[in-house]
């Protein structure tokens, strides 16, 4: 275990008792609204009282950040998803994917804020991811933990692997268009597009975390407003909705469930909300899961108006990617906004990609310098650059990537459905147990978050495997 005395995981026993969890994790707080701790946590000076107070929530570089991780590729699948589903099965499935969401991402920010306060000897700064939190709750090194690390590693994988297929299908068209590039050169064009998008994110591997994109938070978000608005504008112009003669309330259950899968990919940031509050700094800790409260309201709000008006616009016409929908008549405004589009999710790639760096390095055994003391780092600056060894797994994950988006190739539902069936399993089941364990057990939860957290995990393991089936059956059936 990193700083502190090791621990025996509280789960490897089954037959623990409540008394040996509150020796383990110390006594269990009082309990609020859904049996989360209620506030306040620990004592706060006058300072952070105050600081807290002025500071807006929304203009913190936390906000934008964790607003920049949720916004990425399946945005633009969203639409498509409705389409599968109905209009009723989509915002049914918003709803539940939301609520959800927020729960289970305030639970494991608070099972990290527990763990870090175990280890009073910990870096401030240090990275707890889900690993971390695994070995702690079961056994280390047991078939839960290898199960843990396969799941998010598949569901951050795949995650990178539609970023790049998005990449592929959005640049390419418009490479084609340049003077004197055949269509029959396309199979090349975008072998290059795909190339160019590797070296891109070869290089921004080379920093050992990706807090430098968070002056960019910004601009990635004015590109997300941006193409928002120009799809608002484009449809009422172009392409007039019509929620009746477009729309259908509900498909079927197929449908429904292959919604949840792109909608899990699209809302959920659990491993990436980690790594943010794991570097922010006191003050923005303590108000983290009220940050995460209004990205994830705000975010579900503005994917399901956009869902509807956009499978309102074309009904059974919306593509995999609705961006495709609204570019094809070649205006020189949607090759902007695509190209800023992609700009955007480039910065995104790092975000996204560093949990699959830290799981494949715990993994293997390598240095990670953002866990060492602080002491160890100022004694050996250099301890901050990465390894040989760490560089080059990171670029064998990247070329991965890249090889997966170019044999896939358009199927960007399909890839997002699978996507988020796996995130499903990581968002929705795990970060339940960790909460429970670090707070008393079962045993010390009230009937209401009984029932919740079950319900939950029992709604994840079903989104998991419907998703994950119809998502790869699709693929299968029209590569």
């Amino acid at each position: 275990m990193m700083g502190g005395e090791e621990r025996t995981p509280i789960l490897s026993s089954p037959t623990s008792s409540p008394a040996q969890r509150h020796e383990h994790y110390g006594s269990p707080p009082k309990k609020g609204k859904f049996g989360f701790p209620s506030s306040p946590q620990p004592k706060r000076t006058l300072r952070l009282q105050l600081e807290r107070l002025r500071r807006q929530l929304w203009r913190t570089p936390e906000f934008t950040t964790t607003f920049k991780s949720v916004v990425g590729s399946g945005f633009f699948a969203l639409p498509y998803g409705f389409r599968l589903a109905g209009v009723v099965g989509g915002l049914a499935c918003m709803a539940v994917v939301s609520l959800m969401t927020l729960l289970t991402t305030k639970q494991l920010v608070l099972a990290a804020r527990k763990y870090k306060r175990m280890r009073p000897d910990m870096r401030e700064d240090a990275q707890i991811g889900f690993l971390e939190l695994g070995e702690d709750v079961f056994m280390p090194g047991g078939w839960m933990v290898s199960f843990l690390f396969l799941s998010l590693l598949l569901s951050q994988f795949v995650a990178v692997c539609a970023y790049m297929v998005f990449f592929q299908t959005t640049l390419s068209p418009l490479v084609l268009e340049i003077p004197g590039v055949s269509s029959s050169m396309a199979t090349w064009v975008e072998l290059a597009v795909v190339a160019t998008c590797v070296l891109v994110q070869l290089a921004l591997a080379t920093f050992p975390d990706p807090s430098f994109l968070d002056k960019t938070s910004f601009f990635g978000n004015i590109a997300f407003f941006c193409s928002f608005l120009f799809i608002l504008i484009s449809g009422f112009l172009f392409y007039p909705p019509d929620l009746s003669g477009n729309t259908v309330l509900f498909n079927d259950a197929s449908g429904f469930f292959a919604c949840f899968g792109i909608a899990s990919f699209t809302l959920s940031a659990h491993a990436e909300c980690l790594g943010i509050y794991s570097s922010a700094d006191e003050v923005a800790k303590e108000v983290y899961p009220e940050v995460v409260e209004q990205v994830t309201l705000l975010t579900a709000v503005l994917y399901s108006l956009l869902a509807l008006f956009c499978y309102s616009c074309f009904g059974q016409d919306v593509d995999q990617s609705i961006f495709a929908n609204f570019t094809r008549d070649g205006s020189v405004l949607g090759k902007c906004l695509s190209i800023s589009i992609c700009v955007m999710l480039s910065v995104n790639y790092p975000l996204t990609l560093f949990p699959v760096h830290q799981m494949v390095e715990t993994k293997l055994e390598l240095t990670h310098s953002y866990n060492m003391p602080l002491s160890s780092l100022e004694a050996a600056p250099s301890m901050r650059t990465l390894s040989r060894a760490q560089l080059a797994t990171r670029w064998a994950v990247i070329i991965a990537s890249g090889c997966v988006a170019f044999v896939i190739n358009d199927r960007f539902g399909e890839i997002s459905e699978i996507g988020g069936a796996f995130i499903a399993l990581v968002a929705f089941v795990f970060p339940p147990f960790f909460f429970v364990t670090m707070h008393g057990g079962w045993e010390m939860q009230t009937w209401k978050s009984t029932i919740l957290n079950c319900a939950v995990i029992a709604v994840g393991f079903l989104g998991w495997l419907t998703s994950l089936r119809d998502g790869v059956v699709v693929l299968l059936k029209e590569s």
